[in-house]
């Protein structure tokens, strides 16, 4: 006989029974996780392809799982694929959960085939398949066809590199001969660095879209390109709607894990009422999911309409929880940060469903290099400041980036050029167009030292090439020196002699090359951007110094766990003034005396700038037609000026 009509949940609270040992035995009641039941219905609703399900653990995100494939399997059976993230999570975890799935329902208890053909990975319900496979096996994920895919604990699967490719994307293709398929994800999140932004429809803070860069964890990327549903609750007290977080808890101030356990309370965000535990089933019951463009209206209904988008996506905070109390919540975060691990506050924080960022209150952001723009200082034109100038480059496959950066007084320095050469540098073209950026003069003064970054990593398809940075820098020898990162070392800088080979051929040649320490010169740059401009070492930028120039000098942080974290895919410039300033180092910029000015500067005029290279062409080309008696007094006319 066919089952009759209904929904995941409605099958699941007349088919599925918990056992004595359960926690709740007796009939499933899918309503104690009323913000899980929108999440099975996404299987029964045509309007999405895809679900992105995010909340914290102990959220009953894997029995809300089972309710969908129960009702598929007995209802409108076709096959099915579920994907773990990893096999010993998939045959050790989900497949006993799976097998008490069958046997809890009357239904399919005697549809499931049972020995030779009851596989560890792979079940017969109803006559279709369910496939069960993890990521990083290729052949699991690409074994059969399934109108459903689970993918489960997606975040996890990223922690080691996915060498066969995205799961989501290998799993996904699995459906792809089903017009009506559902792939649906569900997943704690790990990783990133959003903020919170107030909707103008409803009033309610939601998470903002982030970069997807500052976004480490692949299920929140996902989550946040659907329609951003959020679970809200209305507050007992002044009856105003909120979404809850974290931060809204507040326990018990000099407080014992004990006292933080038993006497945590939750603060009205909107009013700051004050909310204890017992309202959260009440607040739970009437909790509804609101995303940006929509409004909850007097009547408890929703008004608006979210993004246009075939994904639903759904956050839940960890708080909304059934089974874990606000104050076991706020106790476990407190006791990782005692131990002063980074994972285990991390882990800690997921379990509460939101995302952990490395990055410490106090990072630099975009403001704060606007703050150290000089009013008048431009790009080609140093002010009478600037006595030394050091340059500091970084090769990529496709051009030179470079900073040119100029010293005066107890280290303060300020920003005389930037810019990048393009050109394969495997070629020699870009290396002679990037010789004449050596050769400019700004206001008179000349690079006294250019550090060239030879830091070639082959997981990068567009980094140098550090064969020609050596080759280039042992032509240039009195000025040029080659450089090579070192995350630590025991001082900031060492200089060794090193052999290098020549590329394509047998003969060496010795030359010097500077290991840098970067976490110290790093921390000294952005410690520079710090700074009040009228102390030492403060660091100045033009006003054209660009948008690109100042995002990239921020686009990393030094994170609580000791770590450079990178927040934008572009960071040249950043490694440029790291190279810049190991130059001011070497020039013992920091011992420029106060008060010392650069002499005849307010009646120069600049020969330097963006049009040096054309300049250096011209007195060429003049060159070409000389006699050598005729060049010989040429150049020394232009020693004189």
């Amino acid at each position: 006989m066919p089952a009759d009509q209904s929904t995941p949940d409605t099958w699941a609270r007349s088919n599925r029974v918990y056992p004595i040992s359960a926690g709740k035995p007796g009939p499933r009641d899918p309503s104690v996780t009323p913000y899980a039941i929108p999440f099975a219905q996404f299987f029964d609703d045509p309007r999405y392809e895809t679900a992105v399900f995010v909340t914290g653990t102990q959220c009953g995100k894997t029995d809300t799982q089972l309710d969908a494939i129960g009702w598929r399997l007995d209802t409108k059976p076709r096959p099915i694929l579920y994907v773990g993230p990893s096999r010993e999570f998939v045959a050790e975890q989900f497949e006993p959960r799976l097998m008490a799935l069958f046997d809890q329902s009357k239904r399919l208890a005697d549809r499931v085939a049972r020995g030779k053909r009851n596989k560890k990975l792979k079940k017969i319900v109803n006559g279709v398949g369910v496939r069960l496979a993890w990521a990083g096996s290729p052949t699991s994920l690409s074994s059969d066809q399934a109108g459903d895919v689970y993918i489960d604990e997606y975040s996890k699967m990223f922690r080691t590199k996915q060498k066969a490719g995205d799961p989501f994307v290998l799993a996904k293709a699995r459906a792809d001969t089903y017009a009506d398929r559902k792939i649906a994800v569900a997943s704690t999140p790990e990783d990133g660095s959003v903020t919170t932004e107030r909707d103008a429809a409803s009033g309610l803070e939601f998470w903002a879209k982030a970069d997807p860069e500052e976004i480490t964890c692949a299920t929140w990327k996902r989550w946040q390109g659907g329609t951003r549903h959020h679970w809200a609750w209305k507050c007992p007290h002044c009856a105003d709607w909120f979404i809850p977080r974290y931060r809204d808890l507040k326990p018990p101030e000099n407080a014992t894990t004990g006292q933080i356990r038993r006497e945590t309370v939750l603060i009205c965000p909107v009013n700051g009422c004050i909310i204890d535990e017992t309202h959260k089933e009440a607040m739970n019951a009437g909790g509804k999911y609101v995303a940006p463009g929509e409004f909850v209206r007097e009547d408890g209904t929703i008004g608006g309409d979210p993004e246009d988008t075939t994904t639903l996506s759904l956050w839940v905070s960890g708080l909304a929880s059934p089974f874990v109390t606000w104050g076991e919540r706020v106790a476990e975060v407190v006791e990782a940060e005692a131990t002063g691990d980074p994972a285990s506050v991390k882990a800690a924080l997921n379990k509460v469903g939101e995302l952990y960022s490395h990055r410490p209150a106090s990072m630099l952001g975009e403001d704060d290099v606007d703050a150290k723009v000089v009013a008048g200082h431009v790009i080609g034109r140093p002010p009478r400041e600037v006595l030394r100038l050091t340059l500091g480059a970084d090769v990529q496959g496709n051009r030179i980036v470079y900073v040119v950066r100029g010293w005066g007084s107890a280290a303060r320095s300020w920003l005389v050029d930037r810019g990048e050469v393009w050109g394969r540098t495997k070629e020699e073209k870009v290396w002679s167009d990037f010789e004449l950026v050596l050769q400019k003069t700004w206001a008179g003064l000349r690079i006294e030292k250019a550090l060239i970054d030879s830091g070639f990593r082959p997981d990068k398809k567009d980094a140098g090439d550090y064969h020609k940075v050596y080759a280039f820098c042992r032509r240039w020898n009195w000025l040029c020196t080659p450089t090579k990162g070192q995350k630590r070392q025991s001082t900031p800088i060492i200089v060794r002699q090193v052999e290098v080979t020549t590329e394509g051929k047998k003969e060496t040649f010795g030359l010097n090359l500077a290991h840098v320490d970067t976490d110290y010169f790093k921390s000294l740059v952005h410690s520079r951007l710090w700074t009040p401009a009228d102390q030492p070492g403060s660091l100045h930028i033009a006003e054209d110094a660009g948008e690109d120039y100042r995002r990239q000098i921020v686009s990393e942080f030094r994170g609580d766990d000791g770590v450079w974290h990178q927040t934008h895919r572009e960071n040249h410039y950043l490694d440029c003034e790291v190279l810049a300033a190991v130059g001011g180092f070497l020039i013992k910029a920091h011992t420029i005396p106060e008060g010392v000015f650069r002499e005849g500067a307010e009646d120069e005029d600049d020969v330097g700038g963006e049009g040096v290279a054309e300049n250096l062409q011209a007195i060429v080309a003049q060159a070409a037609g000389m006699t050598l008696r005729e060049r010989m007094a040429a150049r020394a006319a232009r020693l004189n000026r």
